[in-house]
């Protein structure tokens, strides 16, 4: 599972370069990086477009092995 700041950073693009791109605020933004509100179907279907992964490769929980 890659996270919206790794996939950004990768990329390149500041905080306000994406915050742009999906037409939000910095604080928005800053928001569902760091897991503090819940992602919009409408800007995580972006944030996955711009990056060209899945939706579900961002936003899914990683799934856990038992022992």
């Amino acid at each position: 599972m890659k996270t919206i700041v790794e996939l950004r950073e990768k990329k390149g693009l500041s905080q306000h370069q994406l915050a742009s791109m999906l037409g939000i605020s910095n604080a928005s933004l800053h928001y569902y990086e760091t897991n503090q509100r819940y992602v919009p179907k409408d800007i995580a279907e972006k944030i996955s477009s711009i990056f060209e992964v899945e939706v579900n490769d961002i936003f899914l929980p990683q799934k856990f092995s038992f022992r």
